[in-house]
């Protein structure tokens, strides 16, 4: 399995091009690897076993569309928080503590996958959010990212005021002692948000 040519995996799926077969290196293998990874998922008794394989038929028995290319666009980031306990992805990967809640927006279905998944597999800007987290939780004076701010905004921790203030002073080296209070306000309100209650 391991060692497979990409051009036998192309004959075996059935793709004209080579360049076909490499859109299925969704792990940034090397040619090689992913040759075998697209091998390993074609495999009937393999390829069930893989966790993107999972995370795939999950994402799609919960959609609308029936390809994956599609499914995906139906759904968008509701939630991202950081579970107290370990919890399990959809894709079956234990244990996880950056979870993220996606809502389909055709069926308005739910759910809950690692911050890894979302970001290697249906592109949302989980990461960034994660970063921001990260990043004040070793320093309270430190600043979230745009996204991390949007967030919480979209979900109504912090009103207008809150966002233009903060997406003003956040790249600022010299803060008025009430802007700094201020900033460190919104990081403790949206680190406290992000605890799963």
């Amino acid at each position: 399995m391991n060692g497979a040519l990409l051009e036998d995996v192309q004959r075996a799926a059935g793709h004209r091009e080579p360049r076909t077969t490499k859109l299925y290196d969704w792990c940034d293998y090397n040619r090689e690897k992913s040759a075998s990874l697209v091998w390993y998922i074609l495999s009937p008794s393999l390829g069930s076993q893989m966790p993107e394989f999972q995370l795939i038929t999950e994402i799609i028995a919960r959609s609308v569309a029936e390809t994956w290319d599609a499914a995906k666009l139906e759904w968008s980031l509701l939630e991202v928080y950081e579970a107290e306990e370990p919890e399990t992805c959809l894709c079956g990967h234990f244990p996880i503590i950056e979870l993220c809640v996606l809502s389909n927006q055709r069926n308005h279905a739910q759910a809950t996958v690692g911050n890894c998944c979302v970001k290697r597999f249906i592109g949302l800007p989980s990461e960034k959010i994660f970063q921001g987290m990260k990043r004040i939780r070793k320093d309270l004076a430190k600043s979230l990212t745009a996204e991390a701010i949007q967030h919480a905004f979209d979900r109504r921790w912090i009103g207008e005021w809150e966002k233009m203030f903060y997406l003003d002073v956040m790249r600022k080296r010299n803060l008025t002692v009430k802007q700094a209070a201020k900033k460190q306000e919104i990081n403790q309100l949206v680190l406290n948000r992000m605890k799963r209650r």
